[in-house]
């Protein structure tokens, strides 16, 4: 779940009955502005995007809103189609350019 600061991994299902998400469990939350870059790959068919990140510049923002420290620098999303990797990659793009005073996100493609 992506919103204007965070990246949330969530797991979530569809409901049919009621055509409603229902968010089950967060997994990591990682802010947007300490993203570097994203490194886009193909894997068994999925669109795969490994983000790496400014770990001080992730910790000092997750200490700063209650969370505790955390050791990865990288962080890494399937996709099972290309129109919501691209989507997703557009989104989070725009939101870093924002917050990261106008520097743009290091896309490497490696499909």
């Amino acid at each position: 779940m992506l919103t204007t600061y965070w990246l949330h991994n969530v797991e979530a299902d569809f409901d049919k009955k009621t055509k409603t998400v229902v968010f089950k469990k967060a997994k990591w939350k990682l802010p947007i502005d300490s993203i570097e870059t994203i490194e886009l790959s193909v894997v068994d068919n999925n669109v795969v995007l490994n983000m790496l990140v400014n770990k001080k510049k992730m910790n000092d923002t997750l200490v700063r809103f209650g969370g505790k420290r955390i050791n990865k620098e990288k962080r890494k999303l399937m996709f099972k189609d290309v129109g919501s990797a691209r989507d997703f990659l557009y989104h989070t793009q725009r939101l870093s350019y924002a917050w990261n005073g106008n520097k743009r996100l290091n896309i490497i493609d490696k499909t």
